[in-house]
Parts: C-alpha cells; structure tokens; sequence
C-alpha cells in the first residue's frame, strides 16, 4: 500500500512540475516572440526614414545596443537629438511614438542574462 501511495504522489510530482515547465516555456517563448517583433518593426520603420541602407543600419545598430540593455530613454533622447536626414517623416514620428508607447514594455535583456534567466 506504501508502494502504490509512493508512486501516485511520484507521478502527480512529475505532472506538476511538467505544467510549471511548459508554462515557464510558454512565457520564455513569449518573451522572445515579442523581442522578435519588436525588431522587425523597427526594421521595417528605419527602412522607410533612412536615406540609405547603412543608414539604416547604423541606426539600428546603435538602437538595438541600447535597447538590449533596457535603455529606452537613449535611444528616445538619440531619435529626438540626432539630426537625420528623413526619407519620411510620418514613420520618423512613428517610430518615436512607437517607442514611447511600448517603453515600459522594454527589458533589460543584458540584465536578465547576468541572473540566468
């Protein structure tokens, strides 16, 4: 009877920690979907401002740099401060605006790495 006790509390263990996996997959898996996302659209967005692919990637890369690290407000202050030459000035604004409103959104990926997470 101990046996039978043992095992069932040994698999109903294991069922819990594997729904506890699968849910902390899911939000990895989230979380790395919405970065995915993010970049894409602010790919798409300097695409449309940048006069030119290098440009373009300058931009981008001084963007993701930062953001990777959390920094919303440099790379808002850059965007702002920076004197562009815009191919459009509609999705500069965008791209600002974009920003602004996902900036509490932004993770300090750098930040999470270093705790292991």
């Amino acid at each position: 009877m101990t046996l039978i006790i043992r095992s069932v509390s040994s698999m109903v263990g294991i069922n819990i920690l594997q729904e506890e996996e699968k849910v902390f997959l899911s939000v990895y898996a989230n979380l790395l979907s919405r970065e995915n996302l993010q970049k894409e659209k602010l790919r798409d967005l300097m695409s449309m401002i940048a006069l030119n692919k290098a440009d373009k990637d300058r931009h981008l890369k001084f963007m993701f740099y930062h953001l990777w690290r959390g920094e919303i407000y440099t790379v808002l202050d850059y965007l702002r401060k920076k004197k562009f030459r815009l191919k459009n000035e509609e999705k500069y604004l965008e791209l600002i605006g974009y920003l602004e409103k996902h900036r509490d959104e932004i993770i300090d990926y750098q930040l999470r790495k270093k705790a292991g997470k």
